[in-house]
């Protein structure tokens, strides 16, 4: 569990202990309510972010403005991906 805030991040075990999923109670007006959300799963939304770039850079995508933070130029034609 972890607080922030007026909101809370809850872990919770799927049906038959299978996966585990991050469960937010937020609260207060649209900006409170994203700055909670940023905060309680920032390191989900990295991790996320590294394996989605990682998987569109080996289809042929290539990061830009390296200066300016991450972000990538994905430079692809109609192509097929594949789990």
């Amino acid at each position: 569990m972890g607080t922030f805030e007026c909101g809370t991040r809850y872990r919770t075990t799927g049906a038959g202990g299978t996966g585990r999923f991050n469960v937010v109670q937020l609260s207060g007006d649209w900006p409170q309510m994203g700055r909670q959300y940023g905060y309680l799963l920032k390191d989900q939304m990295g991790e996320f972010y590294d394996l989605a770039s990682a998987r569109l850079m080996a289809g042929g995508a290539t990061y830009a403005g390296r200066n300016q933070g991450r972000i990538l130029n994905i430079n692809y034609s109609k192509q097929t991906v594949n789990n």
